[in-house]
């Protein structure tokens, strides 16, 4: 049996493809960065809600388990850090926490942005939310967050329930109900 130029010239096609795709699956493994295996990665890691920004790798958002301290997770996160700022190192973090780490190793700890919290599920405390901060809460209007504010700033600059929102023109049970989930009391 003989092939026939027809033939030759399928298989020489197929050959050059299967050679191009093998030298590009090559490149791309040899180039892809390295996978971090990050356990405590997702949702189900833990109920703390930490972020890390700056000059670290990797930044992001991590899940950890209850009671992690603040030196546990710059351990475990690999974080090189030579003077972190803050409070005790032995201290556990709470959720909506951010590290930033800065290019010369130290690390502080702030509050993570009111955006960042309401992307991830997470609430506001009532009590520090600006009108800015408000209006990113489906449901809140201009005039909503300006009663809120006036709600706050008549209670001695501090609500001390959020059941108080009812007090507030256009929010009743129903509402209440919808938007008591965005909001905390520190």
């Amino acid at each position: 049996m003989t092939l026939k130029e027809r033939q030759i010239n399928g298989l020489m096609i197929f050959l050059a493809v299967a050679v191009v795709m093998y030298a590009a699956g090559s490149a791309w493994f040899r180039n892809r960065p390295p996978d971090v295996n990050l356990p405590w990665g997702n949702i189900r890691s833990g109920p703390v809600v930490i972020e890390i920004t700056g000059e670290p790798d990797p930044s992001g958002v991590y899940y950890l388990p209850e009671k992690t301290t603040f030196l546990q997770f710059l351990n475990m996160a690999g974080v090189d850090y030579s003077n972190p700022i803050g409070p005790d190192l032995f201290q556990p973090l709470k959720t909506g926490s951010t590290l930033r780490i800065n290019g010369d190793g130290q690390v502080t700890q702030e509050r993570m942005k009111t955006a960042t919290r309401l992307a991830l599920n997470l609430p506001i405390d009532i009590n520090r939310a600006a009108f800015a901060d408000l209006l990113l809460i489906p449901g809140i209007g201009e005039s909503t967050a300006r009663r809120i504010l006036d709600l706050r700033q008549s209670s001695g600059g501090r609500i001390s329930n959020l059941g108080s929102l009812m007090n507030i023109k256009g929010i009743k049970e129903k509402r209440f109900e919808q938007l008591k989930g965005y909001f905390y009391i520190e």
